[in-house]
């Protein structure tokens, strides 16, 4: 008895866990539809497993005609099982892909900006210092006077180049810290797809993005593939269990003990 009931936990267990992924898969395929699919998916769960125990009870008293379409139902329904769980894993792997991608563009773009910000810069340098250079060269020729007279008329322009070389310069600091943020970021991500890197080079050597692209199907189509088949089995088992249970109760001299015979009751 005792193992009946780990295998009917273990059953309900995996099946539940099995159409939570399901349920969860089909709503990503059909969001139009949420609550539909789920009270759907639901009730089909339900009723693959009692078919499963349908036709192992009844196997061989139940109609040609019942058995066949009820194994057709289970097959699609475990497919159909299958397709969620495949929708479900294949959905959180490209999400983090994606954010991935979305981490590395802006780390791009940040360091555009900052190749466009320098370069200002470097311009900003540049014209203040040939002003700088024109004023020393009409002072070396003794132009002292012009010199400054020049000087305090290029002052405001010195001033606000200066102002705006400084502006610039903080939003390049700002964009440097932007970048040092997402690439921090973007390595926890990167540290998320070790596991999976390293089992893809395990097999390929050095894989790819292909071969790594492989590798996650692989072990996708592996837990869909595992996981509905093995809580049918499980149900089946502890079905049979608890049928061949009552069989030994009913064969042992308790068991006849324990059933009542009509002659009993006569004087």
């Amino acid at each position: 008895m005792f193992l009946t009931t780990i295998l009917f936990l273990a059953a309900l267990s995996i099946s539940s866990v099995s159409a939570f992924y399901s349920i969860t898969g089909l709503t990503a395929i059909f969001p139009g539809a949420f609550w539909s699919v789920v009270v759907l998916g639901g009730v089909l769960e339900i009723g693959k497993l009692a078919g499963v125990a349908f036709l192992h009870r009844h196997w061989c008293d139940a109609a040609f005609l019942i058995k066949t379409y009820l194994i057709i139902a289970v097959l699609t329904l475990m497919l159909l099982n299958s397709v969620g769980i495949f929708g479900l894993l294949s959905k959180a792997h490209i999400a983090q892909e994606v954010s991935n991608a979305g981490q590395t563009s802006g780390i791009e773009i940040i360091k555009e900006r900052e190749k466009s910000e320098q370069t200002t810069i470097t311009d900003y340098e540049t014209q203040v210092g040939n002003l700088d250079k024109a004023i020393a060269k009409l002072t070396e020729t003794g132009r002292a006077g012009q010199a400054i007279a020049q000087l305090s008329a290029q002052r405001k322009t010195r001033d606000s180049l200066t102002k705006e070389e400084m502006a610039h310069r903080s939003t390049l600091d700002d964009l440097k810290k932007q970048e040092v943020e997402k690439t921090n970021s973007n390595n926890l991500l990167e540290a998320d797809f070790g596991p999976l890197q390293y089992l893809a080079d395990f097999v390929y050597g050095k894989a790819d993005a292909s071969q790594l692209e492989n590798t996650v199907r692989w072990i996708i189509t592996l837990i869909v593939g595992v996981t509905d088949p093995l809580a049918i089995i499980l149900l089946v088992s502890a079905s049979f269990s608890l049928t061949a249970g009552r069989n030994r109760l009913t064969s042992s001299p308790i068991g006849d003990m324990m059933i009542v015979h009509p002659d009993h009751f006569k004087e």
